[in-house]
């Protein structure tokens, strides 16, 4: 798929968008660590972290 420079100026926004995202969230599950919250206290926001890995997979491969 060929990219316009449009879209492909859209399409990095929001890879980079998607990299803050997945790096603000793996920092928090550290904090949280460090903390001492429980394995399963942070259930949630691993299984949120691995959505955004997989939006950002697949926005990847869209433009491969």
């Amino acid at each position: 798929m060929e990219l316009t420079t449009s879209s492909r100026i859209q399409h990095q926004s929001t890879i980079d968008s998607l990299l803050a995202e997945l790096d603000e969230r793996r920092r928090r599950l550290y904090r949280l660590q460090a903390a001492g919250v429980q394995r399963a206290g942070m259930r949630d926001l691993k299984r949120d972290l691995q959505v955004v890995r997989d939006q950002l997979r697949d926005a990847v491969a869209e433009a491969l």
